[in-house]
Parts: structure tokens; sequence; C-alpha cells
């Protein structure tokens, strides 16, 4: 019984380095996304509006006014939308520093709160891409400001970030009843493939 038990320790002591080469690699990353095409923030024109979306107003017609497309106090819908934005990561990290493009809809309130998703694309400055999807909660401050919390998940899928995985939280302020402009402050890890030496 102990000759097993040595026996067993021994391979146990063998095969944890190849179980913790197994084990993915986590690192954290912190950035900024900038998107101002309007120049509402003061910093100059950053980022641009592919496609404003195709917008509906519960009960009511749009504006035609992409700060305030549906009539204060009536509900926003939008489908298809499209924008460009930079996204800086802390130091210039080369896994975080690049341009975004991002697909999304939202159905918001009276208020302009409510739920956004999509589906988003990172082209790094330094090569590679990130492609994946996104979901946020829009709510409303005491003032006119507007914060969306955004969870997204994607995957590397060239250059130096191919096959490696990458989640972000991401905290969006705004002062527009819809996101044609704003700041985000993003909390990111990365995780690479277990090594296969």
């Amino acid at each position: 019984m102990k000759a097993r038990t040595i026996v067993l320790a021994l391979v146990l002591m063998l095969l944890t380095p190849a179980f913790a080469a197994a084990q993915a690699a986590t690192t954290s990353i912190t950035g900024t996304e900038l998107f101002d095409p309007l120049n509402l923030l003061g910093n100059g024109s950053v980022g641009t509006i592919v496609n404003p979306g195709q917008v509906t107003c519960p009960g009511t017609q749009p504006t035609g006014d992409p700060t305030q497309p549906c009539p204060v106090g009536s509900r926003i819908h939008i489908r298809g939308a499209a924008l460009t934005s930079i996204v800086i990561g802390e130091d210039n990290d080369p896994w975080l520093t690049g341009m975004l493009s991002i697909t999304g809809n939202s159905n918001l309130d009276a208020d302009a709160t409510g739920h956004a998703w999509g589906m988003f694309r990172i082209d790094l400055d330094a090569g590679g891409v990130w492609e994946g999807s996104w979901t946020g909660k829009r709510s409303r401050g005491e003032s006119l400001v507007w914060t969306t919390h955004i969870r997204g998940v994607g995957r590397g899928t060239s250059g130096d970030v191919q096959g490696k995985q990458l989640r972000f939280d991401e905290v969006i302020t705004s002062p527009a009843p819809v996101s044609v402009a704003y700041i985000g402050a993003i909390a990111a890890e990365v995780l690479s493939p277990p090594s296969s030496e």
C-alpha cells in the first residue's frame, strides 16, 4: 500500500508540469474607447457613423436628428447601426490598440435606457483582428448623462492574437440619448491557448 502511494505521488509530481502547461494564460489589459464624430465632446472628430441604422419610434415618427432620433419621451428602437471608433490600450498595448468597428441594435425606453447588443471587430494597429459579440444595458444618471455597461467576448482571427480569446467589460458614458458621442473605459482579459510544449 505504501509503495502504491509513493508511485502515485511520483506520477502526480511528473504530471504537474504537463497540467500547468495545459492551462490557458490570462493577461489583463485596460484601455479607452473614443467615439465622437460630431465633435460633441470638444476634442476633435473621432470615429465615423457608417450607418445610423433603421430607427423606429413606437407610437410616433423619427425626428431625423441623430442626437435625438425619436421625440423626447418616446421609445427608441434601432436596428443595424454601424460605427467605427478608436481603442487605445494602456501604454498602447498592442493587443487592444486599433480601430473598432461595431454593428449594434437597441431597444430603449422613454428615458433612453434599455438593452443593446451587436457584433464587433478590432483591427489592431500592430496587426491582427479580434471578432466577437457584445451586449449592454443603458441607464440614465441624474444629469443628462447616460451610462452603458457592456460585456463582450471574441476570438483572435489573425496576427499575434490568432487563437486567443478576448473577454471585456466596458463602461461607456455619453451626453446624448443615443450613443452619438462617448468615452468608454475598458477592462479586458486575453486568454492564450495552452502551450503545446
